[in-house]
């Protein structure tokens, strides 16, 4: 790195007592100057036991009491902020020791946000749910080369941004990381992949995959409105998620031989599950609150 600069880690939660502490310990970890970091933690109305086991570490601990979306927990902790570079990741994710060192080099070659690499792993035994959402969860390379977006389980940002273009939007179900990416990008900030970022996630089973994609859904109808999509051209991306082949399916199929994965009974497999989350993307979009707003 040219220089150090303070920078504030951003990190929300709710009831997360499971995998808090395996962050808690990464985060503890991270070969950057503690006089040059702050680590701060938002309790999104967590009920379990997370907030007391990360009283155990040298965090600040914020919460976001008013609205249940983890991106106004990521507003609460902008506005305490004082870095002059954001580093945000999620309460399931571990990082490595060189996250920040590799992200901020990102931003210090020129960039004004970096999207970091997000490696799956497998907890147990790998299911084919587990091995669909490595495939095809979290891809930061191919949200930045195809969209100019980024998701927050890895993305650095210079905190002056914030304040030119605002915060991520109120309330956002899922996809407020995607939104607020894209208008950075539209307003002309320069957005890069830091392929030496990484940060680690373990991969989702059956059940939480379709909840991710149920909360997905609840926010496509504002996503696709951001990037200017028409309501003609939303219907017809809706009504596409009832068909068993899709642009996703095609996508699924070049990243497995990629990875030099030919096996048709795992391709099966995985175009079974692939459906059944556009499904729940669509029950998403249908029973969310406020979808259409």
């Amino acid at each position: 790195m040219n220089r150090t600069p303070f920078v504030s880690v951003i990190v929300p939660f709710f009831n997360a007592e499971r995998s808090i502490k395996a962050l808690a310990e990464s985060l503890v970890r991270l070969e950057y100057p503690k006089t040059s970091l702050e680590i701060i933690c938002i309790d999104n109305n967590s009920r379990d036991n997370t907030k007391e086991i990360l009283k155990a570490y040298p965090f600040r601990l914020l919460e976001e009491t008013r609205v249940q979306s983890s991106y106004d927990a990521r507003n609460r902790g902008i506005e305490s902020a004082r870095g002059e570079i954001l580093a945000f990741t999620d309460s399931d994710c571990i990082v490595s020791p060189r996250w920040l060192i590799e992200g901020i080099q990102a931003l210090q070659n020129g960039a004004d946000m970096a999207g970091g690499e997000v490696e799956f792993f497998f907890l147990g035994e790998a299911s084919f749910a587990q091995h669909y959402d490595t495939v095809m969860g979290m891809r930061n390379e191919y949200y930045i080369a195809t969209f100019k977006t980024a998701v927050t389980a890895n993305l650095f940002t210079k905190a002056a941004i914030f304040k030119k273009i605002g915060l991520f939007p109120s309330g956002a179900v899922s996809g407020g990381d995607v939104r607020w990416t894209s208008k950075a990008t539209k307003a002309g900030f320069s957005l890069v992949f830091a392929p030496r970022a990484i940060v680690r996630h373990p991969a989702r089973h059956a059940l939480d995959l379709i909840a991710k994609h149920f909360r997905v859904g609840g926010g496509l109808i504002k996503n696709w409105r951001q990037y200017g999509i028409s309501e003609t051209k939303i219907a017809f991306l809706i009504f596409r998620l009832l068909l068993l082949w899709n642009p996703s399916v095609l996508r699924m199929s070049r990243n497995l031989r990629r990875r030099k994965e030919r096996s048709i009974v795992l391709f099966l497999a995985l175009w079974s599950i692939d459906y059944v989350c556009s499904l729940a993307k669509l029950a998403g979009i249908c029973f969310t609150k406020k979808r259409l707003i």
